[in-house]
């Protein structure tokens, strides 16, 4: 084995700038007991001169250049050859002289020569970066902007299900069709965690595509409170409100305008050119958001994700409102209420995923009490109703009674035992997709689900978690799994 690093600057003051260059160089080399080199063999070469402002204090500015040159193992030859070579181009401009007006912004080109056989295509990638952050009177209102574009190639993906241990994977099989082979139309997220036997991997494909990103989220905040001295009635009841705004996107497009590629706040329905997509507007009003005698929200979400496979194309969205409020009865006892209303759609368009289509109109309440007699000692008593509608005519509805306990020692472990009964009516048959999604994992008739959870911390670096789950349904089976996990934290 041998392994060598080392890296080298040296810069020059020049009163307002300030000139330099770095080298820097890594070399490791493994060989096995016949001489063979190995696969995990690789070295870099970087050569890089920068100029830069001197003083920082009020706004920053540099730019760089950069030449890298990376080898890999050639096995035939038994020795490290040249693979590719980088040229990068990078700029930055802040201004951070005003804390409460901050901007950053980054800009970088990149040339990548392979320089192998199996790779001749010239790669050319650019990219940039804003952050801006907006304090304006005395911190009634905040705005946090992130805005971020590039370009580059990418490969198509196709994906597949792998079985993982049991209770540690995110996804369950349902054999639909009952032919005993898991096909891919036949896998769900798996709503409890000893169902979820399956993961998700997604594996590039040889097409390669040009594409460009681009990312931006903007979150506000509105907080009369920090302005309103309460002089008056209407001040303090002003003063309690409180505001949050966010808005996320980010998608990745084969479309050649520029124009349309930069602007974050694009037209994306119908677009034949996304690859991917991911959009989030959400905005929640709060009244008493610190209190905890009486508060009340209200939230507003669409949520949208939309992915281009090398089979087609999936397309889920979710449209929610929703109200919370939580009531202090007495002390120790309050009282919380959640209703929610709204949309789940999912649109897919692939040979092998044609039963996955659905239209769900979703609505929700969910009162709940709890009494916390002591700071270690908690219970919930909640009930529920869902009614869940999809435009081809199935009908859910849903009633559910839980009783869930908490009980912690003053510093290392903490036990939750909980317990549902749930009534489920349904229309249609319930070994299909739509069903399992529509009855989240459950079956029509009565249902029992019950948790114990018990967590400990060993030391300050060892914690223990034991799980029992159970579930059962009409006219099927009774469902108990455990599971311990030791963790050690470094």
């Amino acid at each position: 084995t041998i392994f060598d690093k080392y890296q080298i600057t040296g810069s020059k003051n020049f009163k307002h700038i300030i000139i330099g260059v770095t080298t820097q160089q890594e070399y490791i080399t493994w060989k096995n007991e016949n001489g063979a080199l190995s696969m995990l063999s690789s070295r870099f070469l970087s050569q890089k001169a920068f100029i830069s402002k001197a003083d920082s204090v009020k706004w920053i500015c540099s730019f760089s250049g950069e030449i890298r040159t990376d080898y890999l193992p050639d096995t035939a030859k038994n020795k490290i050859a040249i693979a590719t070579k980088s040229y990068d181009y990078k700029s930055i401009f802040g201004l951070t002289k005003n804390p409460k007006n901050s901007l950053k912004l980054l800009l970088n080109y990149r040339i990548v020569d392979p320089l192998t056989a199996s790779q001749t295509k010239q790669e050319k990638n650019i990219s940039g970066r804003l952050e801006h952050q907006l304090i304006l009177f005395k911190r009634l209102i905040t705005a946090n902007t992130f805005y971020q574009v590039g370009s580059g190639l990418e490969a198509k993906k196709n994906y597949t299900y792998v079985e993982v241990t049991p209770g540690q994977g995110v996804y369950m099989w349902n054999d639909y069709n009952n032919n005993g082979k898991a096909e891919i139309n036949e896998f769900e997220i798996a709503k409890y965690q000893y169902q979820a036997n399956y993961i998700k991997v997604f594996t590039p494909t040889n097409d390669y595509i040009s594409t460009f990103s681009n990312q931006f989220s903007e979150l506000c905040t509105f907080d009369p409170k920090n302005v309103l001295k309460q002089h008056n009635t209407a001040h303090a009841i002003l003063s309690k409100f409180y505001n949050i705004s966010n808005y996320k996107c980010t998608f990745k497009t084969t479309e050649n305008d520029i124009t349309k590629n930069i602007n974050p706040f694009r037209t994306l329905k119908n677009d034949t050119s996304l690859v991917t997509v991911t959009s989030l507007i959400s905005n929640t009003v709060y009244f008493n958001r610190s209190s905890s005698k009486f508060m009340i929200n209200y939230n507003f979400s669409n949520e949208n994700n939309k992915t281009v496979t090398s089979n087609g194309w999936e397309d889920l969205n979710q449209i929610k409102n929703s109200i919370n409020n939580r009531v202090e009865i007495t002390s120790g006892l309050t009282f919380y209420t959640k209703a929610e209303n709204g949309v789940k759609i999912s649109k897919i368009e692939a040979a092998y995923m044609e039963n996955k289509d659905y239209h769900i109109h979703i609505q929700m309440i969910e009162p709940k009490i709890t009494w916390q007699p002591t700071p270690y000692k908690a219970m919930d008593l909640l009930m529920g109703y869902s009614d869940l509608k999809n435009i081809s005519s199935e009908h859910a509805q849903k009633e559910t009674l839980g009783l869930e306990t908490r009980i912690s020692g003053q510093k290392s472990w903490k036990l939750t035992l909980n317990g549902k009964y749930i009534l489920i009516k349904y229309n249609a048959a319930s070994n299909t997709s739509l069903a399992y999604t529509m009855l989240e994992g459950l079956l029509p008739g009565n249902n029992k689900t019950w948790e114990a959870n018990f967590q400990n911390s060993l030391g300050k670096y060892l914690r223990l978690n034991i799980l029992f789950q159970g579930q059962k349904s009409e006219k099927t089976k009774m469902i108990q799994t455990g599971s311990i996990q030791l963790s050690a934290i470094f």
